[in-house]
């Protein structure tokens, strides 16, 4: 909510209207420009239905387990030692 207040204080004229009630803090939308707001951002593309490529491994790998490291010692692969 505080990072939607902050954007919304420097650049509301990329939310929908706000108005101000006595007693409340902050600005109130009406849930009908809320929903046109929306619908104005729509992506007019549907999203492609490509297959969920795997994210390349990153930081440092984990340490490798005492069963891991025999299997590939058995496997020819060296291993941690």
């Amino acid at each position: 909510p505080r990072s939607l207040r902050n954007a919304f204080y420097l650049h509301p004229d990329q939310f929908p209207p706000a108005i101000y009630l006595p007693g409340t803090r902050g600005p109130r939308f009406l849930v009908s420009d809320v929903l046109i707001w929306l619908e104005a951002r729509k992506p007019q593309q549907p999203a492609s239905a490509t297959a969920a490529t795997p994210k390349p491994q990153q930081g440092r790998p984990r340490k490798a387990s005492a069963a891991q490291i025999a299997r590939a010692r058995q496997h020819g692969q060296g291993g941690a030692a």
